[in-house]
């Protein structure tokens, strides 16, 4: 018989994000108490891309991803000096775990060192039932792990050798989807059938983007220009022909096949535009500024920091 772990592969939101907000999350709550680590939340200083916590973290019912890593930022600077040291120690082993499996690129090295931070907290995380942190049903302290998104951290390591690293394995794209598709059309009904009034609205949608798609294909071939001039890359003689449009739009699979069949004295070599298969490349000779300071290629190109 095969073990499930074998061939389920780690998923980061529900494994490790939302471990964090249904477990850690909760322990750090009950180890300051509500009102404590609501204040502390609250006086954080807000940064760029961090949200800030003006009414604290325990009364939030459901968090996003984002909202998940805000506060797992946060957590161990709110909760140390306060917390047992084997607690702050436990929570902070969970934290280093997560982010190490994050890693894009994971080598011999790295999975040692996400196996020590699971080991720490195993050594450790005696301290949250002693301390009665793990509550179950009506906040009732529960004196065992019964936890499988615990359980389930057994497997990253193995898992990682096999097939590759876990970030890739992220359902974050299929929730946000599941926001596009079904959310956000179902808040345009009337509350009542849901599944064909969502479906008519993606359909209309659909039928949209295809005419958008459509009309974008359809408007550069009103001015594509094969002649001579367009191989060459200039303009068209567009005054005297009001049947094209002011915007020249030159086609290099054209101007590539022109040139493959000048002879070699009338064009340079190598050929600024080529083309192979289904794809066409046109390279510049010459750079269009050869020469310019630094001051103006800051204010020119809008780096203030160049």
């Amino acid at each position: 018989m095969l073990c499930p772990s074998r061939f389920l592969t780690p998923e980061m939101l529900h494994y490790f994000h939302k471990e964090f907000w249904d477990h850690d999350c909760k322990w750090c709550i009950n180890v300051l108490g509500p009102e404590e680590i609501d204040f502390r939340f609250s006086v954080l200083q807000p940064v760029t891309g961090f949200r800030h916590f003006k009414e604290g973290i325990s009364s939030l019912k459901q968090v996003t991803g984002q909202t998940h890593q805000d506060i797992q930022q946060s957590i161990i600077g709110v909760i140390a000096g306060s917390a047992p040291r084997n607690v702050v120690i436990t929570v902070r082993a969970l934290m280093d775990f997560r982010y190490q499996v994050q890693a894009y690129r994971i080598t011999e090295k790295d999975l040692e060192l996400i196996s020590s931070a699971l080991h720490e907290f195993h050594s450790h995380k005696h301290s949250i039932l002693d301390a009665g942190l793990c509550r179950g049903t009506a906040n009732k302290p529960v004196d065992n792990w019964y936890i499988p998104k615990l359980e389930l951290m057994q497997s990253v390591v193995p898992s990682i050798p096999r097939v590759g690293a876990t970030i890739q394995w992220s359902a974050d794209v299929t929730e946000h989807a599941h926001i596009d598709q079904i959310k956000d059309p179902a808040r345009g009904s009337n509350n009542h059938n849901y599944d064909p009034q969502i479906c008519r609205q993606l359909d209309r949608l659909e039928k949209c983007r295809g005419f958008e798609l459509a009309m974008s294909l359809k408007d550069p071939e009103l001015g594509l220009d094969t002649s001579t001039s367009a191989m060459d890359g200039e303009p068209g003689d567009e005054k005297n022909d009001p049947s094209v449009i002011s915007r020249c739009v030159t086609d290099y699979f054209a101007r590539s096949l022109h040139l493959a069949s000048s002879t070699p004295d009338t064009v340079p070599l190598p050929h600024g535009t080529f083309s192979a298969g289904c794809i066409a490349f046109n390279l510049t000779y010459d750079p269009h500024i050869c020469r310019i300071s630094v001051n103006n290629a800051a204010k020119q190109f809008g780096l203030s920091d160049l």
